[in-house]
């Protein structure tokens, strides 16, 4: 399947604290070749600075294919725990 689609996205945070975050990313790509084909993705992550740089995330990864491969599902999720620490 050949799939030319616009991207369409945001992303907000916010600053719970001035140790912790919220960010919210969406994204929706629409095919506009053939018949209707739709992509969702959505990241929610909330972030907590331990200890500077060290943080402890929780983030929410959410899919969905409006026409998705023979035997996969049309929504696909994700829990992931961690913890960031950047490279600079």
């Amino acid at each position: 399947m050949t799939l030319l689609a616009p991207r369409l996205g945001g992303s907000f945070r916010y600053a719970l604290t001035p140790y912790s975050q919220l960010i919210q990313e969406a994204e929706v790509l629409y095919n506009v070749l053939g018949g209707v084909h739709v992509l969702v993705n959505s990241l929610t992550k909330a972030s907590a600075h331990l200890f500077q740089p060290i943080a402890l995330t929780a983030s929410l990864i959410a899919n969905y294919d409006s026409q998705p491969a023979p035997g996969k599902v049309r929504t696909n999720t994700a829990l992931i725990v961690g913890v960031e620490i950047p490279i600079s």
